[in-house]
């Protein structure tokens, strides 16, 4: 049987009987607690880089009182401090990142329609788990998936101002190996745009793609 010790909380000072005669604290929280103290009490004040106030750092390596002087500083390291006619001429159109009336970051999609498209691929989602009790791969009803992805039918480089584009019809939740055929092949999709009557909305021009007709490898 181990032998219990009787000892006082060298932070909080609370009475608590432990097995470890090296313990010191009643508890984790109290431990931390005394350490985050004692490194206030016995670390050595600075000069904020910035403001040139005087504070104690809670890192050795600390060198700003505060989290507005560490932007301060780094904004004033930035390489890019434009003045208003420089940023006038990467606004819209005419910023790098922008093709086919969407501005894209990555592969992340921003600008107008995201809100729509994350609304209704989420209400996709949850009538799925209401009904089945799962999500699952609509083209290849796989349920064990690691991950899932949102994909549009008609892609948005094909139809990118389409005011369809976003709706519930042409979105489907796919695997990962599902998403990735589907953009590298589009001709897959043509039952699906039958069955959905997509050929109706966005045009029959939409229909009979070459495996290799892919405007946009990006996946939407």
């Amino acid at each position: 049987m181990l032998k219990e010790y009787a000892k006082i909380c060298k932070y909080c000072d609370k009475e608590f009987t432990t097995n470890d005669y090296r313990s010191n604290f009643c508890s984790y929280s109290c431990r931390y607690k005394a350490i985050a103290k004692s490194r206030r009490e016995n670390t050595k004040p600075k000069k904020c880089l910035v403001c040139g106030k005087e504070f104690k750092p809670y890192h050795t390596t600390d060198k700003f009182c505060s989290y507005e002087c560490l932007m301060v500083n780094k904004k004033s390291k930035s390489k890019w401090n434009w003045d208003d006619e420089q940023c006038e001429n990467r606004r819209g159109t005419k910023n790098p990142a922008y093709r086919n009336g969407l501005r894209v970051n990555g592969t992340r999609l921003t600008g107008k329609g995201l809100k729509k498209f994350k609304k209704n691929a989420e209400k996709i989602e949850s009538r799925m788990i209401n009904e089945y009790g799962w999500k699952f791969c609509e083209i290849c009803k796989v349920s064990n998936a690691i991950k899932y992805e949102r994909h549009h039918i008609i892609f948005r480089s094909e139809k990118p101002n389409h005011e369809n584009l976003h709706d519930k019809e042409n979105i489907l939740i796919t695997c990962i190996s599902c998403h990735n055929n589907l953009h590298a092949n589009k001709g897959m999709r043509d039952a699906i745009v039958k069955e959905r009557g997509l050929d109706k909305i966005f045009g029959s021009d939409v229909l009979n793609k070459t495996k290799n007709d892919v405007n946009n490898p990006s996946k939407a």
